[in-house]
């Protein structure tokens, strides 16, 4: 960073004058630049136009514009209150209210900037340096730097300073104010995935619940088990060229699959089988339909009977007695057929991704991997550099280093996003809940895991339990199974042994 480098603090937006005030800070001073601007909402496309026409037209039609959107309908008003009197009348009118994000983060998003970007300016317009490097900027009544002041903070007290620069991280990623940073982990994936939507033209799908997140379940552990994390893979598994799931790319026109042995085709597809054996129940890939067959059908005394009797961590299906037919997920109809225990019949009901055009929730995995990888190598660059000139003294100087401090810190958080993604996709009490997707993801997960259980069958192991990210299995060789289904699978090897943690002594 040059010392002409400015960064952006501070956005405001001017109701009255329909326009966005920036404030560019750097050590020497402050400068601002005014942007007009209109807010902006998205509407699902399953709304019928004419109605929302018609809908909308009893507002001022001067004060907002209606555009169709290759997968939405976009509102424009000319002010940020005009646009919510609009979404009330959607609300009203379609019983769902339109996402509507503050004006200064829709801003910042249309234009792909950050709080604390580092700007230079070049004929009067801000040019964004697309750097991490931490801010140096002068804050509070005494003109102290943001420097100065971080490594006070992690000299006095080190958890304080790790907490001040996980805020500015947050910030960065999630394009709010440091002081708008949520602490929980599922209102910052719920930022991160509404600005996804909005980025790309998409309309959300309700309003979250404000739930908090899931904690990853203990499992009983002895010294005969390990526990394998599958979190960094799930990402992977949802992006081109493997399963591209995406809001936009399931169930396309373009690439409608032929059969069932297709490619593209998904494994919560429904295939129509016909059981060969009386009495028959079969553990299901996918938790979520043992429990929605459980729901829907008779008998549910005798699956809950046999779940306690067996302890058995999920609902069976069944029962089904002999010739009997039904529809069930198409991963667990090829699994009985190959048991012998069912037949495939004609009738499915297919499910499948596009071949053709990459999801954007895809695109922007691909790009998060591509700079969590970045900051990985500036960060090593930045260890080597502080070894050579400091030896023995190189971890106490990075410790109160900014940039080595900021790049961790988004590291971190940027990763932590990145694995926790597809989780947050299958929940329900989320604002972005699809259930389409979500069905998808979680027989995506589910069969991963039930291929890695066949392979560890296959060398005397077992799986023991699986949660939608970890699983208990019982192997001596841990690792040299993880790396020999990542060769199977054509994947890179992500899948890892959860360290235990050291004994407290007493």
């Amino acid at each position: 960073m040059t010392s002409n480098t400015i960064y952006l603090t501070r956005a405001k937006y001017f109701e009255e004058k329909r326009k966005l005030l920036l404030e560019f800070s750097n050590c020497k001073g402050k400068r601002t630049k005014t942007f007009p601007f209109f807010p902006r909402f998205y509407l699902d496309k399953r709304v019928p136009f004419p109605e929302l026409k018609n809908i909308l037209s009893n507002y001022n039609p001067q004060k907002f514009a209606l555009k169709k959107r290759p997968n939405s309908f976009e509102v424009i008003a000319s002010t940020f209150k005009d646009l919510k009197c609009l979404a009330n009348l959607c609300l009203e009118a379609f019983g769902k209210r339109p996402q509507v994000i503050e004006p200064e983060r829709q801003f910042l998003l249309l234009k792909g900037w950050a709080y604390f970007d580092g700007f230079e300016f070049s004929n009067e317009h801000p040019v964004n340096l697309g750097k991490s490097n931490f801010p140096r900027i002068k804050i509070g009544p005494l003109d102290d730097s943001l420097q100065g002041t971080l490594c006070q903070m992690m000299e006095q007290d080190s958890r304080l300073g790790e907490n001040f620069v996980k805020g500015l991280a947050l910030s960065k990623i999630l394009k709010i104010p440091v002081e708008s940073v949520p602490e929980k982990c599922f209102e910052q994936l719920e930022l991160f995935l509404e600005n996804l939507l909005f980025k790309n033209s998409f309309a959300s799908f309700g309003e979250s619940s404000g739930a908090g997140q899931e904690s990853v379940p203990e499992f009983p552990k002895n010294s005969n088990s390990v526990e394998m994390d599958f979190s960094e893979l799930w990402p992977v598994l949802l992006t081109r060229p493997f399963y591209n799931l995406g809001f936009d790319s399931l169930d396309c026109d373009c690439c409608k699959p032929g059969g069932l042995f297709k490619e593209n085709v998904l494994p919560n597809s429904l295939a129509r089988a016909r059981f060969l054996s009386e009495g028959l129940y079969f553990k299901p890939v996918v938790s979520e339909f043992g429990e929605s067959f459980h729901c829907r059908n008779p008998l549910k005394e005798n699956r809950a009977r046999l779940k306690q009797e067996f302890c058995l961590p999920y609902l069976p299906v069944g029962p089904f007695s002999r010739g009997q037919e039904s529809e069930i997920m198409l991963c667990d109809a090829l699994k009985l057929s190959s048991e012998g225990k069912a037949e495939l019949l004609d009738k499915t009901e297919l499910h499948w991704f596009c071949l053709k055009k990459e999801s954007f929730v895809s695109k922007e995995l691909v790009r998060m991997n591509r700079r969590i990888v970045l900051l990985l190598r500036q960060l090593e660059e930045i260890e080597k550099n502080a070894f050579q000139l400091h030896g023995l003294m190189a971890e106490s100087t990075l410790s109160t280093n900014p940039d080595f401090l900021l790049k961790k810190a988004l590291l971190r958080e940027l990763r932590a996003i990145y694995c926790s993604v597809a989780k947050h996709l299958t929940n329900s009490k989320s604002g972005v809940f699809s259930p389409s997707l979500s069905n998808a993801v979680s027989a995506v997960q589910a069969e991963t895991m039930s291929r890695f259980g066949k392979l560890l069958k296959e060398h005397n192991g077992r799986v023991l339990r699986t949660s939608q990210e970890r699983a208990l299995v019982r192997t001596e060789t841990p690792m040299s199974a993880a790396k020999e289904f990542s060769k199977r699978e054509k994947l890179p090897v992500l899948i890892s042994q959860v360290k235990k943690a050291p004994l407290k002594r007493l």
